[in-house]
């Protein structure tokens, strides 16, 4: 890497000289200011431009970094461009990208400041420099581009996916915020997306969803990083979807619980169909009927148990005289809080381990079960399908556990006690459904 900006100008300077007498001249178009302008490529030896430190696709991983203060304070340092570096190398498909670079070169160039400041490019650079090439290709920017100027060409490259990688769902969500924060409207942001439809409600979803995620994060003792929510796009789309019906309706409690329930169930690895399955009161109906055989997912539920109060009684109450009602509930949001700071469920890194610890692990596989429950017996109303087929698909289960058997009995994480229980309270149910068939028939 040169020194200095004054090296870095001095090669971009002598790299356009030799462009201007160069018979064969190569341009790239881009939308500078409005207008769309050619701009000449030049080739740079490696060592010449600086990785982006605002680089918008790193966004959710500098938050996070440990040496994020050191980064912003003096982000030109070989040592700090070599964290950068680092980070980008990190990315998804980075090595696919690598790859791609040695079968078939550099395609699109990057985009560079007459400082050296890399705008667009900068995973390219990094994985250049990794497979040992000479040169980077990039187009140089007009000598007064303002920061402004940067921040709209990179929203328009980026956003309209004209780069070799995608942005990561939580580095796009912080994209738009920081594009927003410049002044910019929900329309014109829809319009840069490249959304004509109902562009303005995805751009309001979006910042809910990214709204949702620092709510979560800020329940953390310690960092959690954004990168946690990258896979869970669907997820928090359908549980915005499901909290604003809900809050249209007036039902601004319901609507709370259901949020803070299927934030649950997603930091707990729950499938995205299983989450969509979840309302205000499924995490109740899980300890009643799921987790009667675990004390210590109880005893979690149990601590966030709540005494409510109504705000005002209802007319029949206040017809009697009646004062305001309490009730308990169950406040999933501190379930989440005690989840995310129980060390055992955290990896060094702040990132959430899929072996949690043992009570929340009860009480992801009750949540599976329950979920799965819900979704068999939504297909089996939608059919209308005879108590007679239920119990055919609970028998085909029954005879895959004892087909198992054998080798489950034989792990480690077999649970003997556990099995016997249930099975117990499976034989109990037949037992009552074979009274109950019994005496149908002999009337």
């Amino acid at each position: 890497m040169l020194k200095n900006e004054d090296a870095r100008t001095l090669a971009i300077e002598r790299a356009l000289e030799a462009y201007a007498n160069n018979a064969l001249k190569r341009t790239e178009e881009v939308d500078f200011r409005g207008q769309r302008t050619l701009l000449p490529v030049v080739t740079l030896t490696l060592d010449v431009p600086l990785l982006n430190h605002d680089n918008a696709r790193l966004s959710a991983q500098l938050v996070d970094h440990p040496a994020r203060e050191q980064l912003f304070a003096d982000p030109t340092s070989a040592e700090n461009q070599s964290i950068l570096e680092s980070i980008l190398a990190a990315t998804p498909q980075f090595d696919a990208l690598k790859e791609q670079l040695t079968d078939l070169k550099q395609h699109r160039p990057g985009l560079i400041t007459r400082a050296g400041l890399l705008i667009n490019g900068n995973t390219r650079l990094a994985a250049l420099r990794a497979i040992g090439a000479s040169g980077i290709d990039v187009a140089v920017l007009p000598l007064d581009a303002s920061h402004h100027d940067l921040l709209e060409i990179e929203m328009a490259m980026q956003m309209t996916r004209l780069v070799h990688q995608d942005y990561t769902f939580t580095n796009e969500l912080l994209f738009m915020r920081r594009y927003l924060k410049q002044g910019k409207t929900a329309e014109q942001l829809a319009n840069k997306m490249g959304w004509l439809r109902r562009g303005r409600k995805k751009v309001e979803q979006r910042l809910r969803i990214l709204s949702l995620i620092d709510e979560v994060r800020s329940l953390s003792n310690t960092h959690l990083p954004y990168q946690i929510f990258d896979s869970k796009e669907e997820h928090l789309k359908n549980l915005d979807d499901e909290y604003e019906n809900l809050k249209n309706a007036g039902e601004i409690a319901r609507a709370e619980q259901t949020k803070w329930s299927r934030i649950l169930a997603i930091l707990m690895g729950v499938n995205k169909d299983q989450v969509r399955t979840i309302d205000a009161d499924f995490f109740s109906d899980v300890a009643t009927k799921r987790l009667v055989n675990e004390p210590e997912a109880i005893a979690i539920l149990d601590k966030a148990r709540r005494v409510h109060t109504s705000e005002k009684p209802d007319v029949i109450d206040e017809l009697l005289g009646t004062e305001a009602r309490s009730d308990e509930r169950l406040d999933i949001k501190v379930v989440v809080e005690e989840m995310l700071n129980r060390p055992a469920n955290r990896s060094d890194d702040g990132i959430l381990l899929k072996e949690l610890d043992s009570p929340f692990a009860a009480l992801a596989e009750g949540a599976r079960g329950a979920a799965d429950q819900i979704i068999r017996d939504e297909r089996r109303k939608s059919f209308f399908v005879e108590p007679a087929k239920v119990l055919r698909d609970v028998c085909l289960d029954v005879q895959g556990v004892i087909e198992k058997y054998s080798e489950l009995s034989l792990q480690r994480d077999f649970d003997a006690k556990n099995f016997k229980f249930e099975l117990q309270r499976l034989q109990d149910a037949v037992s009552e459904l074979a009274k109950l068939a019994s005496s149908k028939s002999s009337k």
